[in-house]
């Protein structure tokens, strides 16, 4: 709508300012349009002061499009002026101005509606926040991959990796993690569900090991849910990745053969993600 206000807009003013005709109105429609300015401009603040706040989209396009209807009357009641005090024919050039304004705006618009069908990553203060929460409860040892859905305004279902010392009880761990959810629920109106990685706290220096190897890959941003099962021999974890890093299959042949390197005899078991909050 805003877009095709502005289109319509700008090409009555191109055709003004080739074909220009001499400006006609009458003091009481000049009295209607100059208060009608401050009431669109109220309108248009407004709206978009609450579709801020709420983070809604649409507000804030009606709270643009009652902003776009202000400009072109300010520049109706300009050119008005102008014509009937100096007699000078504004009205295309000043008209082409206001509708690229509007244009603009509407292209602004409709880039951050599609940003949201498509799919953008969560707000950083969001994202921080939530792990910072998360990671206050003391059975989480660390808080990671927050996957965030928005389902409209301040509407949130997602969910996040932590680590769980592997001699805690199920039932401690359920009940704590069931009071952490309601708690978030309540303070940031989220949904969150809790996917548990079981870490042994014994084997620091196998730790410092992977991180070392690790260090060598420049596309390696950090890793966790280390764990080490000693009778089945076997050694798994997540890696993070950078997004520009194209080739995971390659990176992950690298990464397991310089672990085996370390750790003869075991099975390398090694989960590639991307940072998405």
């Amino acid at each position: 709508m805003v877009l095709m206000l502005g289109f319509q807009f700008l090409k009555t003013s191109v055709e003004n300012i080739f074909a220009p005709e001499p400006t006609s109105f009458t003091m009481p429609f000049l009295a209607f349009l100059f208060c009608a300015i401050f009431v669109k401009f109220a309108l248009g603040f407004y709206y978009k002061k609450i579709g801020k706040q709420t983070k809604s989209i649409s507000l804030r396009a009606v709270g643009q499009e009652a902003l776009g209807d202000a400009i072109i009357s300010c520049v109706i009641l300009a050119s008005a002026a102008l014509s009937y005090f100096a007699d000078v024919q504004i009205d295309g050039y000043a008209g082409a101005l206001a509708s690229l304004f509007i244009i603009v705006n509407g292209v602004l618009l409709i880039k951050e509606t599609f940003d949201k069908i498509i799919g953008q990553r969560v707000e950083k203060e969001i994202s921080d926040e939530i792990y910072a929460a998360v990671n206050r409860c003391e059975i989480v040892r660390g808080a990671y991959d927050l996957i965030l859905h928005n389902y409209g305004a301040q509407r949130y279902v997602g969910s996040v990796n932590i680590e769980i010392d592997e001699h805690l009880p199920l039932s401690e761990v359920s009940q704590r993690l069931n009071e952490l959810q309601i708690k978030i629920y309540k303070i940031y109106r989220i949904y969150l569900v809790f996917g548990v990685y079981s870490v042994n706290l014994g084997q620091e220096q196998s730790r410092a090991c992977v991180a070392n190897l690790l260090s060598r890959f420049s596309s390696v941003r950090g890793f966790h849910a280390f764990f080490i099962d000693t009778k089945k021999k076997s050694v798994r974890f997540d890696v993070v990745v950078d997004f520009a890093e194209k080739n995971l299959s390659r990176l992950r042949a690298e990464i397991e053969c310089e672990i085996s390197l370390s750790f003869p005899g075991y099975k390398i078991f090694i989960v590639i993600d991307r940072e998405f909050a």
